[in-house]
């Protein structure tokens, strides 16, 4: 653990759990009571499941930092690893599975800049009641938290969202569903809800920002550019839930979407996001 801050960070724990591509969690343990000295790396524990008897050739590490007075997250980080000497052919096979995913979004719109927050949950059945919650992942609290410890710490990519109650009356087409599965609405939030009835890690999800194809030329390139995310390329292991900020600009009178796309998520699911009337 590398502690980047210039002072002691105390009351720390760490959660490792491993998933297999069966959906199960054959390797899970909680690493209490860390302290991180400033301007240090420090080595905690080994990850001894590669060594145990039944390790599977290919297999995903999910590791949360997280402060054991209140459980909130500091660093998450997951990896896909394979055996010593193997490789990680058997994911290709992973592509096949259909994982349902909850979709909730709310948008923010000034003029023809646009602020978005998605909070996204893998829906599969098999979960580990033990797994940390990623419900609130480094929150306001964490960030002042860290804040407390160092004056330099770049907060810009947990920024929290400006809220709106009238974005909905003001937008003409407000996070309309375009393709398959459900949706509805939950106050300001639009859910959706995608099909799906495997069970397993959401693996290698991301978001990309579009022109409508009503705003675009045809055969252009409909991607919307510069896009700042909070977070992106990531996975979710049953049952957690990812949050992501977005903030863009677009040009007047183009409508933009959001797609969100993955390794073993082909849906290509859109939201498209209305333009203000003026």
């Amino acid at each position: 653990v590398v502690n980047t801050t210039s002072t002691e960070i105390t009351n720390l724990a760490i959660e490792v759990s491993v998933w297999d591509l069966e959906a199960t969690c054959p390797y899970y343990k909680v690493i209490n009571d860390i302290s991180l000295s400033p301007k240090r790396t420090i080595k905690i524990a080994e990850m001894k499941y590669p060594k145990t008897k039944n390790a599977k050739p290919v297999y995903f590490l999910l590791l949360k930092l997280f402060r054991q007075s209140d459980k909130s997250i500091l660093s998450r980080n997951f990896y896909w690893l394979h055996q010593q000497g193997g490789d990680c052919r058997l994911l290709e096979a992973y592509r096949t599975k259909k994982v349902p995913l909850q979709i909730k979004s709310q948008v923010t719109i000034m003029g023809t800049n646009y602020k978005v927050q998605m909070h996204i949950q893998n829906l599969s059945e098999k979960r580990d009641s033990r797994i940390l919650s990623n419900e609130n992942p480094i929150g306001d609290r964490v960030r002042d938290y860290l804040q407390n410890y160092d004056n330099d710490f770049d907060t810009r990519s947990t920024d929290a969202l400006e809220e709106h109650t009238d974005v909905l009356e003001k937008s003409k087409s407000l996070l309309s569903r375009m393709f398959g599965g459900f949706s509805k609405m939950d106050n300001d939030w639009k859910v959706i809800q995608t099909g799906g009835n495997d069970s397993g890690v959401a693996f290698f999800l991301h978001l990309s920002v579009h022109a409508s194809r009503e705003s675009s030329e045809p055969g252009g390139d409909t991607r919307i550019l510069p896009v700042h995310y909070s977070d992106n390329y990531f996975s979710l292991v049953p049952g957690e839930t990812m949050s992501i900020n977005l903030s863009f600009g677009v040009q007047p009178g183009v409508a933009p979407r959001i797609t969100l796309q993955g390794w073993n998520h082909h849906y290509r699911h859109s939201i498209s996001i209305g333009t203000i009337s003026s």
